[in-house]
């Protein structure tokens, strides 16, 4: 059973919210199958990927609504990234039992961070959409990696 499955409970509402968070599942879903019979590397790059693109959209819709750069939303985010490109950078210089371990500690922290960031963090930026009656697809979107 993977450590983190889509379900009712992540779903916001949101639709462009809800599709990326389906994609950020499916993307720690085939980390997580990767540590037994993939390239760990490719599917971590895979996830950092998604979650660039993931995180961008969101801080746009942030700052086109005003919201502070340093707020805790975006740290989380920057902190999420740091721990991702961190592991990466082990992988193939670190003894393989190490980053196995390094990458299986991933998956699982990830796994217990994003439903906590999804009902709180994401919910509350749907909420600051609905009440400054924000529309998302008028918000630019870059990714800045």
């Amino acid at each position: 059973m993977p450590a983190l499955s889509w379900s009712a409970e992540l779903a916001l509402a949101q639709p462009d919210l809800d599709v990326t968070h389906q994609d950020f599942v499916d993307a720690l879903a085939a980390l997580e199958r990767s540590l037994e019979d993939g390239d760990s590397a490719a599917a971590l790059q895979a996830l950092i990927s998604h979650c660039e693109a993931h995180f961008s959209m969101e801080e746009a819709w942030m700052r086109a609504m005003g919201f502070e750069e340093g707020n805790c939303h975006f740290s989380q985010h920057r902190q999420v990234l740091e721990v991702a490109r961190d592991v990466l950078g082990r992988i193939g210089s670190e003894p393989a039992e190490e980053v196995q371990g390094y990458l299986e500690r991933l998956v699982l922290g990830l796994a217990e961070w994003f439903p906590m960031h999804a009902q709180q963090m994401d919910a509350a930026l749907i909420y600051a959409m609905q009440e400054l009656k924000f529309d998302p697809s008028a918000a630019p979107v870059t990714v800045s990696v």
